[in-house]
């Protein structure tokens, strides 16, 4: 019996099916200071069902946002914000055992481990299917 070897966009079109609505109803935190980026990801997160709080492009704007939002159930997080990096934000979230992503454009990981070793890294560029498939997995946990 032979077996068929799929294409790039055939093994694309099974992550989309995969990720199509894994995140319905889910209100995911988003933390990112690129307005392109943003906006990006807050419209495919929204493509997949999840109803997206933010984004919040700065630190203490996401801590309001945070104080003031009910009921979140995971959270992407840019590790810098403008002049800030998120780690209270993170901190506070990891106190109140909401799940996380850090989606981030540092290649130097370290400032990670410690208190966060355990919580994953999506390097930015990555696919809306990888961080969605991150997110879902975080949330099934």
């Amino acid at each position: 019996m032979t077996q068929a070897v799929k294409t790039a966009r055939e093994i694309r079109a099974d992550l989309a099916r995969i990720v199509e609505g894994s995140l319905k109803g889910q209100r995911i935190l988003l933390a990112e200071d690129e307005p392109l980026i943003a906006m990006y990801l807050k419209d495919e997160l929204e493509r997949v069902g999840a109803t997206v709080v933010g984004p919040v492009a700065h630190l203490a704007d996401g801590m309001r946002c945070y104080e003031t939002a009910s009921d979140i159930d995971a959270a992407i997080l840019d590790v810098d914000l403008g002049k800030h990096d998120v780690f209270p934000l993170a901190r506070r979230l990891v106190c109140d055992g909401v799940p996380m992503v850090f989606h981030t454009g540092r290649r130097d990981h370290r400032c990670l481990n410690g208190e966060f070793a355990s919580t994953p890294v999506c390097p930015k560029p990555a696919t809306i299917e990888r961080l969605v498939f991150q997110v879902a997995g975080i949330l099934r946990h």
